[in-house]
This record gives structure tokens, sequence and C-alpha cells, in this order.
């Protein structure tokens, strides 16, 4: 009988050290949360953009931007530096560089861009994924044919070195 609670206890053990490594590990990961709102309460009528930090660690942002209809990213990082061939003047608060979590940061056209919005998207400096967030005042077939547009340019890139950034 001892034999069997020992065995138990050790199995729980083991169990409960496996899933302190899996957290520990996934702790350094970058986790951001990407939507099209402000968390400001004036009216806008713009299209703005919203990164919040959902970790304990510093986050750095190195790119964001929009989703067209065609599922390509248009980088906004790329139109800010292109500011005075185009016109387009962007407008942002926060940091890119978030050191706590809930710290956040927010970007926009002062004015309306040339492409539909379908979503928004950013990425960190530690990790090569693209967090996306798909618009949901569009319907569910719409927000899916996105999404398989984005991952379609996604697949091209990778075998043809096509363009996913317009």
């Amino acid at each position: 009988m001892e034999n069997y609670f020992a065995g138990i206890a050790a199995t729980i053990a083991a169990i409960v050290s496996l899933m302190n490594y899996y957290q520990s590990i996934s702790m350094h990961k970058d986790n951001i949360r990407v939507s099209l709102w402000t968390r400001r309460f004036e009216v806008r009528p713009e299209k703005f953009l919203h990164i919040i930090n959902r970790r304990g660690h510093k986050t750095v942002v190195v790119d964001y931007g929009f989703i067209d209809v065609d599922g390509y990213l248009h980088s906004m990082v790329v139109i800010d530096e292109l500011d005075d061939m185009t016109g387009d003047t962007i407008v942002s608060s926060g940091s890119t560089v978030m050191e706590q979590p809930s710290d956040f940061f927010e970007a926009g056209f002062n004015g309306e861009p040339d492409y539909v919005v379908r979503g928004a998207f950013a990425v960190t400096s530690s990790r090569e994924k693209i967090f996306i967030m798909i618009d949901s005042t569009i319907p569910l077939h719409s927000r899916i044919v996105v999404h398989l547009k984005i991952l379609k340019n996604r697949i091209n890139r990778f075998f043809t070195g096509a363009i996913i950034y317009r």
C-alpha cells in the first residue's frame, strides 16, 4: 500500500514539474493582443490599431499595420518612413517598447487609407509570429476568406519569395 501511494505521489510530482517547466518556457515568449479599436473614449473616424502587452517582460513591437481585402499587410512603419512622399500622417500614442503587462501602443491614419481595412497585425522582436486580428464587424465568411488569403500569401512567400507586404 505504501508503494502505491509513493508511486502516485511521484507521478503527481513529475506532472507538476513538467507543467512548471512548460510555464517557465512559455512566459519568455512575447504575447500581445492586437485590435482595430482605440482605448480612448473620444470618437475617431479614422482606423486605429491597438496593441497591448500581455506578458510581464519587455516586449518590443517592430512592425505593425493593417490588412487589406486581398490579405496583404500594409506596414505603418514603412508608411511612416515614406511620410513625405505619400502625404499620409500617422497618429500614435504609447511606445512600441512595452515594459509591463497592460502597456499599450496605438497608431492610426489621420484620414482614411487608400485601401479597405479588414484587420490589423503586429510583429514583435523576439518572435517570428505575426499577431493578426480580423475585423469582427464583417461577416464570418468574409473573415475566413481574409484568413485564407493571408495564408495563401504566406505560402507563396515561402515557396516563391513573393511579397506579403504592400
